[in-house]
């Protein structure tokens, strides 16, 4: 999830032609938690935008080929807090392989996040 503040608000779109209908631009976002993310890159013909997703479900619904300027899947990568990769720093890696199931304990929702090292990342989705 993301945090925005009105004063980060955008009176004027500065792309005027990428605004669409009930579409907001923001000068900036807060990611506020150490929680993994996903940059996610989808084309739309030639086109190409960039989407910052906390939950999977935003884009794993989304075809990696379609026609004309149907919008597909390009690329995705996941980044992690230093808490979740085992670094100091927070790491953008290139996402390989997803995984759904339930978590063996618990029996609660579960992702596998596979990415291009080989290192697996477990997000288990806790209900409340």
């Amino acid at each position: 999830m993301f945090q925005t503040f009105s004063n980060a608000a955008l009176t004027k779109a500065p792309f005027p032609d990428l605004a669409g209908a009930g579409s907001q631009f923001w000068g900036y976002v807060i990611h506020p938690f150490d929680l993994p993310w996903f940059h996610v890159t989808l084309g739309f013909g030639a086109d190409r935008r960039i989407l910052f997703s906390a939950h999977v479900s935003d884009w794993t619904h989304v075809p990696t080929t379609a026609s004309g300027d149907e919008m597909r899947l390009i690329d995705v990568r996941l980044v992690t807090p230093p808490g979740t990769n085992g670094s100091t720093d927070w790491k953008m890696e290139s996402l390989m392989e997803v995984w759904q199931g339930d978590e063996p304990v618990s029996g609660y929702p579960a992702w596998i996040f596979i990415v291009e090292s080989g290192r697996r990342y477990v997000q288990v989705e806790r209900r409340s």
